[in-house]
């Protein structure tokens, strides 16, 4: 379909201007491009569309973000267009290179135990895990890049040790290459490109999401495409939020310096009312509120207010997850339905707390307060921000006062941590796991929010766009 027929019916002539220019492009354009997607600005909606633009007899990939999305974008997607995550395609790569490879989440902790042995201390253990998790997302090689990754995530490595500890890692980079018939999940990303398998190529391929891929998952992206084809990567650079998992805050950019792109702006917000745009222009001034859009309701709150006001279905968002449990253990108290989002969380939480080996609750206290010193003072040294220790000790304060024994608190961590928030209850998230998702009403606590960096920016930006038609700014007590 040309560019000419773009727009043409009388359907077609409600998308907005910034609508019809990714047509266009899609149509007839030269290049790859970046689809800069604020906000609520409808981009699954816009890229379904989209699709059909693209020319006949072309082979077109759409890869999606998760397999949540990937099911829903398969029952949207035009016919002949491919809908897969890019774990997998990487894992279709790899089931092509051999059929009989098999999936074992467990493959790294398997290869720590028999490389380094069971003796192991659980703490190095976990370390190993994650750094060699990371180093695969980064496409890290060298001793210097796992040194690099150990500063930059505040691994948990004392400084006479970090040597040896690189030595570990790149060991067990190259015992996951070796043993490819077995796979996790950070491997059918990492493997194909580790083994340079040949790809199978597309002359489209759209990637959703971009801010938050790692480098691994934009090199497999990148290698999707076919000579002479075109990439069109839709993401936000202002909701790239999960630097601590691999994803770079300055990924976009980086992508459209490195692609020559042409950058797509699609900037009208359909879920926020015009008052909550306001807000979120103080972040992202592009940002606009669609035509016709209700004024809405931005306001002040107390936390007063707050307790006695919420209702089910409305959201709590925090910067951190402390404040979070003080509400919902009150909510809970008062007997109305509550929930924090984040069964994972609750889970590290409760790690936490059995490898502290208390018996008892004052012992329980005097093991998390000797832990936060300590790790703290470890982050001191290396100049690193320990918030988020302070965090996890305060959660873990919280969870324990009240209760009588250590397995109460286990018992209370698995009550408060869910991951879904249905309607029928007060939903509490960190912005991290509010992302992609929104409410009528959401009451954000204002300051738990640093607003020191782009990426607390980006964390503000994200929280209010979560409101569709009213935003309540709660400011603490103190």
């Amino acid at each position: 379909m040309s560019a000419s027929t773009v727009a043409t019916s009388r359907h077609e002539r409600e998308w907005s201007k910034y609508q019809q220019a990714i047509f266009r492009d899609v149509a007839d354009g030269q290049g790859h491009a970046v689809v800069m997607a604020r906000a609520g600005s409808g981009k699954t909606t816009t890229i379904m569309k989209a699709l059909q633009y693209v020319p006949p007899k072309k082979r077109v990939l759409m890869a999606a973000f998760n397999k949540a999305i990937e099911r829903e974008l398969a029952e949207r997607a035009p016919q002949g267009v491919e809908v897969r995550t890019l774990h997998g395609y990487g894992f279709a790569l790899l089931r092509r290179a051999d059929s009989k490879v098999a999936v074992d989440g467990n493959k790294v902790k398997a290869l720590i135990e028999e490389l380094l042995g069971p003796e192991l201390r659980a703490e190095r253990r976990d370390t190993l895990d994650r750094c060699v998790s990371l180093a695969k997302a980064t496409l890290a090689k060298t001793e210097e890049d796992v040194r690099r990754l150990v500063d930059e995530y505040d691994l948990d490595v004392p400084a006479p040790e970090v040597t040896t500890f690189a030595q570990e890692v790149l060991a067990l980079l190259d015992a996951c290459a070796a043993r490819s018939e077995t796979v996790d999940f950070d491997d059918m990303l990492w493997l194909p490109i580790q083994q340079n398998l040949a790809p199978r190529k597309f002359d489209r391929v759209f990637v959703d999401e971009t801010q938050d891929l790692n480098r691994c998952q934009v090199v497999l992206a990148l290698r999707a495409c076919a000579d002479g084809g075109r990439l069109c990567a839709v993401g936000d650079d202002r909701q790239a939020i999960y630097s601590w998992r691999g994803a770079n805050p300055d990924s976009v950019p980086r992508l459209i310096k490195a692609l020559k792109a042409n950058v797509l702006p699609l900037s009208v917000t359909y879920r926020c009312a015009r008052s909550i745009v306001a807000v979120a222009r103080e972040v992202v001034p592009d940002l606009e509120a669609a035509p016709g859009a209700e004024e809405g309701k931005v306001a002040k709150a107390s936390e007063a207010e707050l307790r006695r006001e919420t209702k089910a279905g409305d959201f709590v968002l925090s910067r951190a997850n402390a404040p979070l449990v003080k509400l919902c253990l009150s909510f809970l108290a008062e007997g109305r339905p509550a929930t924090i989002i984040g069964r994972d969380i609750g889970a590290k939480l409760a790690t936490l707390v059995r490898k502290s080996e208390a018996k008892s609750v004052p012992e329980l206290r005097r093991w998390i307060d000797d832990w936060a010193s300590s790790q703290e003072e470890r982050l001191r040294r290396k100049g690193k921000d320990a918030s988020a220790v302070r965090d996890e000790a305060e959660c873990l304060h919280r969870l324990v006062g009240g209760s009588t024994s250590v397995s109460a608190v286990l018992a209370r961590i698995e009550r408060l941590f869910s991951d879904e928030g249905d309607g029928a209850r007060i939903v509490l998230a960190t912005t991290h796991k509010a992302k992609g998702l929104e409410r009528e009403r959401v009451w954000v606590l204002k300051d738990t929010y640093r607003r020191n960096s782009v990426e607390e920016d980006n964390l503000w930006y994200v929280a209010v766009t979560r409101a569709k038609r009213d935003l309540r700014l709660v400011r603490s007590a103190a």
